[in-house]
């Protein structure tokens, strides 16, 4: 394979097709001169990405293939498929082929579909809206009037989706302004109509159709009294659709329907409301006669369609047609016009169980799935998620926290395990889900007894960035005096001689910094050199912000007037005195007197920690501060091969190692790169783009050291984060027991707000500026934000070929495009004026089996290995799947086949309803169980739960098995199982709720 093939295979995907042409007068393998790979699955094997791929040769794609491509890649796949794959593509490849990843129409349109279109009711470009192609067609309101009228539209397959689209949507502005002539200058319709048809001629003479005739220009497709759709979301609907049929006039010399799209894979089946047969129209009633239906007459989802096999299995579209209605114009600009497209969509289920596996329920409906050409960048955004969702525990009553280590440590704060320092980061990650929930709850917690203040931190001011996501007003007005009380209580890190914050470098969770190396002679820095810091003074500027803001909210102006003054004092304190003109950036003063350093003397080195102040825009706009950043790419001052050094090599003890533990290296700020300091730099460089005036920094130094920091996350071929890294050489530094996949930084939260660039306001504006340099980044697709309450998705694709739309960015709300532009730049636009409802939190189960330490109710035993802390990891309320750390109880070996058990013994009798399950499988001595049963204690005996209102999954692996069943009170429950003979369990976690 020539490197320039290589290159084009990077990047694609599961699903993705590629196409492969011979030169003539070339060796053409005996595969013909241009064939398709489908690639079935991407993987990485040891060093090495294998791609699994099926083969066709030329001709053998039809109309249906390609159709079916377009509408299903998953049904594609199933039918695609011939023999056995092809892993070894150079096999498939000679020196002289031509690779291009993702053909378009245009690609194939020789090679496969011999100059013609695949539709085969296309007619050089032009289709009729007939009863044969109204399926196809569905994708409008305004085909849907047509139906029945014999009119003409263009055929979105050879003339391509987004000029179909746009040449409705221009049928539906002509037909508005000729039933509103006042409303629209006549001028302005003219050119817009001019404008579209010269690119419906231009396309045409790309495909070599001859013009179009007189009598079929875009001023005969006039609106139509015809009402008909495929399906409604009433009864009401129904009957209408009924009496059209009946009193409607028959089309002369109707086409026959083409099978291939009245099949009922192609019907769309409404999530919302599945009528009854016996109600439905015929044309209506004869689709639905196919389908069985096995949905319990309960159920409020919709009948699940089932069709005997073969033929293949039908793919169900589940977002409903667009319903007729009034007309209203999308006038926003002319551009609309020529960017109008029908809107992509990730394939969330595919991406679900390429990235989570099993486990891929959790993740479903919480996170915006993202896509881009960079598969460093999407590997490590789905890792992320994956770090977010194993630190979270449940604590049961108290809902959910995010932890920083994955298991218990020393310092973490009993007994709920959790450290203040990252929760910024913790917070800043999650308000980007879509259950809030998760962050609702640790805020509380936070705010109720979880912020023992062990270490210095922004929390204010990560929940006002959070309320600037989801808009909830009354779910942060409620903390304004926790905030108040916790900005009070640093009260005693304030020198008011100064007007500024003092802190330890531990206790600034940064250990071994210039001020406490120094203030120990170089022998040490562990504890000791309490400095006036750039962090402490930034987050206690930031929160005092954040507080002046919330107060504003509820409505408080004096403690808002307050809090403001506290922010100014802080500010010009700060900038008076932290800054050194003669290192050109914010460094310590040391805070403490002794035969080494002095009161007040500014340290002798930059620090990385000299950036954190633009982490939240606190120095002024001027070329006075700004200048700081020349150091951040100097590779002789923070710029390290491997990541950004914490500080200079210039410093005499930079990277001098003083902690072990026995011969493992231990934790140390005086160099390495933290991948902490690095997320707080990367959030000032995004800060620096978005607001400041400034040449020093671009888009291409922000994405460079964003693509740095996401290889950190990669070790060993495997994503696992650590705690800090070699700032010149690859690899982690301190690889402890307690380092695997830590949750010490942010990433995705980076991705959102700064890469793809959607810049959380309070205001109604909706504000997007990726920083992407031109020619870096060729698309990227995140889908589905919840933002003040709309959902919002954000686009681009530099060639138009990706999501054939057009190339150029697009934003979506709530399934429409709100905004579009052809570069990558800032775009703001109005979100509507109604403000949308923010969903409310949901607290419907409370784990009642969380055992927070050991020794307490409820307690758990089981069947074999009973040492206590690894019955305790089963209730412990933490869930992950990772190898690193072993997580859960995990039973005994045993020669040959065995029952195993694990009880949760509650306190007190105790009304359950149902549990989770969670098992562990390494696919060599960890198995998952064929089966379990759930047993309750009773009448001093095990009774099996079962009967009427008991339902249970089948058991899967490092996933969760959910089981249910009616109310009930016991005193014990246990779950039980077969263990094959040679094999262990592992029950990562036992839920009861």
């Amino acid at each position: 394979m020539t490197p320039e093939q290589r290159a084009a295979f990077e990047g694609t995907r599961g699903g993705d097709l590629v196409l492969i042409t011979t030169p003539e007068g070339s060796t053409t393998p005996a595969y013909g001169n241009a064939r398709l790979l489908l690639v079935e699955s991407v993987r990485t094997v040891g060093m090495r990405t294998r791609r699994t791929v099926y083969v066709r040769g030329s001709g053998s794609i039809g109309s249906q293939d390609w159709i079916t491509y377009q509408r299903s890649p998953a049904l594609f796949w199933r039918n695609f498929q011939m023999g056995q794959p092809v892993t070894a593509i150079d096999l498939l490849l000679s020196d002289e082929d031509q690779v291009l990843s993702r053909p378009t129409f245009d690609d194939l349109y020789h090679p496969f579909f011999g100059g013609d279109c695949p539709f085969v009711y296309c007619h050089d470009g032009l289709v009729n809206v007939s009863s044969a192609t109204r399926i196809v067609l569905r994708d409008t309101a305004e085909a849907a009037r047509r139906h029945g009228s014999n009119m003409k539209t263009i055929c979105p397959f050879c003339m391509g989706t987004a000029l179909y689209r746009d040449h409705e949507r221009e049928v539906e502005r002509t037909t508005v302004v000729a039933s509103s002539p006042s409303t629209f200058r006549h001028d302005e319709e003219d050119a817009i109509r001019t404008e579209h048809l010269g690119r419906i001629h231009a396309r045409r003479s790309e495909l070599g159709y001859s013009p179009l005739a007189q009598d079929t220009p875009l001023n005969n497709l006039t609106r139509e009294t015809a009402d008909i759709i495929l399906f409604s979301v009433a009864l009401s609907d129904l009957e209408h659709i009924a009496a059209l049929e009946s009193t409607s006039t028959p089309e002369a010399n109707p086409e026959p329907p083409d099978e291939r799209f009245t099949q009922p894979m192609w019907i769309p089946i409404l999530d919302t409301f599945t009528p009854h047969p016996e109600e439905a129209p015929p044309s209506i009633r004869d689709i639905m006669n196919n389908f069985a239906t096995n949905s319990p007459p309960s159920s409020n989802r919709p009948a699940i369609p089932h069709l005997p096999l073969p033929p293949p299995p039908p793919v169900i579209i589940t977002a409903p047609v667009q319903h007729p209605g009034s007309v209203t114009p999308n006038f926003r600009a002319r551009e609309c016009f020529a960017a109008g497209t029908a809107l992509a969509a990730l394939d969330t289920a595919a991406l679900g169980e390429q990235y989570f596996g099993n486990d891929a329920a959790w993740y479903r409906d919480k996170i915006p799935f993202f896509e881009i050409s960079d598969s460093d960048i999407q590997d490590v955004y789905y890792y992320r998620w994956k770090i977010f969702r194993a630190h979270q525990r449940d604590l049961g009553e108290r809902g959910y926290v995010s932890t920083e280590f994955l298991d218990d440590v020393g310092w973490q704060l009993e007994p709920w395990a959790t450290l203040n320092d990252a929760t910024g980061f913790h917070l800043g990650e999650g308000r980007w889900l879509r259950d809030r929930r998760y962050s609702d709850d640790y805020i509380r917690h936070m705010y109720n007894g979880g912020n023992d203040r062990h270490f210095t931190d922004w929390m204010a001011d990560s929940v006002w960035q959070r309320y600037l996501v989801d808009g909830d007003k009354a779910a942060i007005t409620t903390h304004l005096n926790a905030m108040t009380n916790l900005f009070t209580q640093w009260n005693d890190a304030l020198d008011t001689s100064k007007g500024l914050y003092w802190r330890e470098p531990l206790a600034d969770a940064t250990e071994y910094t210039i001020s406490s190396i120094d203030a120990s002679g170089g022998q040490d820095g562990f504890r000791g050199g309490e400095a006036f810091r750039p962090t402490i003074n930034s987050y206690m500027w930031a929160n005092a912000i954040a507080i002046a803001n919330v107060a504003e909210l509820a409505g408080q102006s004096s403690v808002a007037s307050d809090y403001r003054a506290k922010a100014a004092n802080i500010k010009s304190r700060f900038q008076a005195d932290i800054w050194n003109s003669t290192l050109e950036h914010f460094i310590d003063r040391h805070q403490t007197s002794n035969e080494y350093v002095q009161y007040y003397q500014p340290i002798r080195g930059r620090e990385l920690a000299g950036y954190v102040p633009w982490m939240f825009g606190m120095p002024d706009n001027n070329d006075k501060y700004n200048q700081a950043w020349k150091h951040l790419r100097d590779s002789n001052k923070f710029q390290g091969s491997n990541g950004l050094r914490t500080v200079e090599p210039s410093y005499e003890y930079y990277m001098r190692q003083y902690r072990y533990e026995g011969s493992r290296r231990e934790c140390q700020w005086n160099g390495p790169v933290w991948p902490y300091q690095t997320t707080q730099v990367l959030y000032g460089m995004a800060n620096l783009l978005n607001s400041y005036n400034q040449s020093l920094i671009t888009k291409i130094d922000y994405l460079e050291e964003l693509q740095t920091y996401t290889r950190l996350h990669t070790w060993n071929n495997k994503l696992n984060l650590e705690e800090d890294y070699e700032p010149d050489t690859a690899g982690p530094i301190v690889g402890l027991a307690r380092s695997p996949h830590y949750f010490h930084s942010g990433y995705n939260d980076l991705i959102i707000s700064g890469l793809v660039g959607l810049r959380p306001r309070a205001d109604n504006t909706l504000e997007i500026h990726p920083l992407i340099p031109s020619n870096s980044i060729s698309y990227f697709r995140l889908q589905n934000l919840l933002y003040h309450g709309h959902n919002i998705s954000i686009q681009w694709d530099s060639s138009g070929n990706k999501y054939n739309q057009g190339p150029g960015l697009l934003i979506e709300i709530n399934e429409q495009v709100l905004a579009t532009s052809p570069t990558l730049s800032r775009i703001t636009a109005q979100l509507p004026s109604s403000q949308a409802n923010v969903p409310a939190i949901q607290r419907s189960k409370t784990t009642k089996s969380i055992q927070l330490q050991l020794g307490q109710f409820p307690q758990g035993s089981a069947s074999s290995n009973t040492d206590p802390s690894n019955l305790h990891d089963a209730i412990d309320g933490r869930i992950w799947f990772w190898s690193e750390l072993p997580n859960g109880w995990s039973s005994s070996s045993t020669p040959s086949a065995s029952t195993q058990h694990y009880t949760i013994t509650f306190s007190a009798a105790t009304s359950l309803t149902g549990c989770e399950l969670a098992f562990y499988d390494d696919g060599s001595e960890f198995a998952v169980p064929a089966d379990y049963e759930i047993l309750r204690w009773e009448n001093s005996s095990w009774m099996k739960i079962e009967g009427e209102g008991a339902s249970g999954e089948r058991p899967v692996a490092n996933g969760i098995t959910n089981v249910g069943w009616r109310e009930l009170r016991t005193e014990r429950l246990r779950v039980q199982w077969r263990q094959e003979a040679g094999k262990r369990t592992r029950l990562v976690e036992f839920k009861a709720f």
